[in-house]
């Protein structure tokens, strides 16, 4: 199962940003992890909860704003130790920087369920096209050493 937002989002892994006219996709190479951000639609009624959530984004000139709200529980999904419900709700705004060569990435999040309070955070992803896109694939047999039977 792969990290959720904010930490898929903050990990120090390669990033993919697919645009599209429907939809926008952001993969992060570290454990596969992949999110769907719907531009087409302007509600998360009827939406299935899923771990990356369901993700509703528009556009506020140059920023990216991406509403998500029915996130599956998550054994770490609020962060390392923390995990997470089906009231989670993340807001997110990515802005290209001035130089072009960076994205500010800022979150607020809130999940009454396990966070006494919302919690904000803010990081700089670097574009590096030296860098090569590579997710890394779940293989079960390697994953099951870390569960105890």
């Amino acid at each position: 199962i792969p990290f959720t937002a904010p930490a898929m989002m903050i990990s120090p892994d390669t990033k993919q940003i697919t645009l599209g006219d429907e939809q926008i996709i952001i993969a992060g190479d570290f454990d596969g992890a992949r999110r769907t951000v719907h531009m087409n639609i302007d509600s998360h009624d009827d939406a299935t909860p899923s771990v990356q959530g369901y993700s509703i984004g528009r556009w506020e000139g140059d920023t990216l704003v991406i509403d998500t709200r029915h996130f599956s529980e998550h054994a770490l999904g609020n962060g390392f130790g923390i995990p997470s419900g089906s009231q989670k709700h993340m807001v997110e705004k990515l802005t290209l920087n001035e130089d072009g060569k960076s994205l500010a990435y800022q979150f607020e999040l809130t999940d009454p369920e396990f966070l006494a309070s919302s919690i904000s955070g803010e990081v700089t992803w670097a574009y590096r096209p030296d860098l090569t896109f590579a997710p890394a694939e779940c293989d079960p047999d390697n994953a099951r050493r870390f569960i105890g039977e």
